[in-house]
């Protein structure tokens, strides 16, 4: 027997600080406590109309925490992140679980890596679930492995030979100068390999 019950029904909150609920009050009490402390701690370096810029921007996330739904799910359950760890597939298939196992499940998980997503694979066959249809995979690294499991798996292949080859460089680079080398961010470009683990939506 299924009983229905009305959507304002469903998402009744009560109001109990100011005519907010108890989630909306302690996000908007984040939010200002955050652009107060912006306000002291930035005062002297900025004028105010930048000032007041840097409040709104860092207050912002806070209260959108607080009133922001997406279907259904407030902004930590859009956003679920579970530790996988790298090449480690059962761990992969433990965490792969436990996110099947929440109350709104993810429709897309990305992994570590291409090999930790074959227990990602494992656990969501073993759910009697289909990927791409039922939820979507893609994985990181790009290796061969990705290319043959069915479906193919969407993923980011690093480019290794770029990364190797700036590495031993800058190594060189360091012990040959180690008084002038400054650290620095270097971004090293891969690329999108397509399969058929991402359900187009």
């Amino acid at each position: 027997m299924e009983v229905k019950i009305n959507k304002e029904i469903r998402n009744y909150t009560e109001s109990m600080f100011f005519g907010l609920s108890l989630r909306q009050f302690i996000f908007s009490v984040l939010a200002c406590g955050v652009a107060v402390g912006l306000y002291f701690l930035l005062r002297p370096r900025f004028g105010t109309e930048t000032l007041s810029w840097v409040c709104i921007l860092g207050a912002f996330p806070f209260a959108a925490m607080g009133f922001i739904k997406y279907n259904g799910m407030t902004a930590e359950q859009f956003v679920c992140v579970r530790d996988g760890v790298y090449h480690d597939v059962e761990r992969c298939a433990e965490e792969t679980r436990a996110l099947l196992a929440l109350p709104q499940r993810p429709t897309c998980i990305i992994f570590p890596d291409d090999f930790s997503a074959l227990g990602g694979y494992n656990a969501l066959t073993e759910a009697g679930l289909s990927i791409p249809e039922d939820i979507s995979v893609m994985g990181y690294d790009g290796i061969y492995l990705s290319r043959v499991v069915k479906p193919p798996l969407v993923t980011y292949q690093q480019n290794t030979k770029s990364l190797g080859r700036l590495a031993a460089d800058k190594l060189i680079e360091l012990i040959e100068h180690p008084r002038v080398t400054l650290p620095e961010q270097i971004r090293v470009s891969g690329k999108l390999l397509d399969g058929g683990s991402v359900r187009i939506l």
